[in-house]
């Protein structure tokens, strides 16, 4: 009883291969994460390693298999009620539509996944819809909109981690400040640690 859960050992292998560059080593983690769980029993579970899978297939160029296991976890994990796994999910495939340069529809999920966390009180996640909604707007020339979005995104970054959601958000934050020509915003500083 002691022993880690395998599955989810597993999908912290995955995760660890992606950030060291590996998605194949990855996907092979999330495929055998995937053969332990039963989808009729527990598609809240396979939903999130679905998603999961969409990622480390989108890093290594499988896009249409990304979008296929995207959609797959839209569609186990319910929307009804509002959980940080189903923000998540459709933070996800958002990110996905997003590199597809389908602003539009990328910012219609992102907003759905907003509510969903908000409602759920997931804040890493909705700092994720946040800063993908962020992205949208401004490629759909809603400026302001859009860098509001990135700068509530970064506090939460700042405030609840991870890490890599404020790197994300703080690295677009000041991307599209310097498009907008808005260098005197002092306000936007970043610290990364603790006192």
């Amino acid at each position: 009883p002691d022993d880690p859960d395998p599955v989810e050992l597993r999908r912290a292998a995955a995760q660890a291969a992606d950030d060291a560059g590996d998605s194949d080593r990855a996907i092979g983690w999330l495929r055998d994460a995937l053969s332990r769980v039963d989808e009729t029993d527990d598609p809240i579970r396979a939903g999130v390693l679905h998603g999961r899978m969409g990622y480390s297939l989108w890093i290594a160029e499988r896009n249409e298999d990304a979008l296929a296991e995207h959609l797959e976890a839209v569609r186990l994990v319910p929307a009804d009620p509002a959980t940080a796994e189903r923000a998540r999910v459709l933070v996800g495939y958002s990110g996905w539509l997003m590199g597809a340069g389908r602003y539009g529809e990328s910012a219609t999920v992102a907003r759905e996944a907003l509510v969903a966390a908000e409602t759920a009180g997931a804040r890493v996640d909705e700092g994720r819809a946040r800063s993908n909604l962020g992205q949208d707007l401004v490629s759909l020339g809603e400026m302001e909109a859009g860098i509001a979005e990135l700068e509530a995104a970064r506090r939460l970054g700042e405030e609840v981690g991870p890490v890599d959601t404020l790197i994300v958000a703080s690295a677009n934050l000041a991307y599209h400040l310097i498009v907008a020509d808005r260098f005197d915003t002092d306000h936007h500083q970043i610290r990364i640690g603790t006192d």
